[in-house]
Parts: C-alpha cells; structure tokens; sequence
C-alpha cells in the first residue's frame, strides 16, 4: 500500500469513528438497536447500550475525543474536521 492510500485509508476509518461517535450521542438508543445482530454476546452489549442511554453518550464522547486527538497530531485538515463535530 502506497504512502497516500495508507493516509487515505487512516482518514476514513477516522472519518466513520467520528461519525458514530456523534450519531451514538445524539440518537444512543435507536444507534445502538440498530447494530443488534450477529453474535449473543454482542446482541447483549447492544441491549445493554441501548437501555443505558447516558452510558452509551459518555463512551461515544470519548470515542471521538479520542479520534480527535489523534486526528489532530496526524493532519491539521483532519484535525479542524473534528473540530466541527467534537465539543
């Protein structure tokens, strides 16, 4: 993989992070049941997000707290994106 799809690849994975980050604290419990499927242990993490609504706000704040951070020693272009999105 060249230099610049590598780079590429980094800025969509942080592009999707950031963005169900917002949606899992904007909407915590619809995000969450829609994810519900696939394996019970899974399902079961699902259910539990989606009945712990706060739970779920604080993990995804800092899931793009986290991204940000990182996002922001990486690329300034991709740095002021997060800063739209991230209190």
């Amino acid at each position: 993989m060249s230099y610049r799809n590598g780079m590429r690849f980094k800025e969509v994975v942080a592009m999707l992070a950031i963005g169900d980050g917002v949606l899992a604290t904007a909407w915590p419990a619809q995000h969450s049941q829609l994810w519900r499927f696939g394996p019970r242990f899974w399902t079961t993490a699902m259910d539990t997000f989606a009945a712990h609504p706060t739970l779920t706000r604080t993990l995804a704040w800092c899931s793009r707290a986290g991204i940000r951070t990182v996002a922001g020693r990486r690329s300034r272009e991709l740095g002021a994106i997060c800063d739209l999105v991230t209190p």
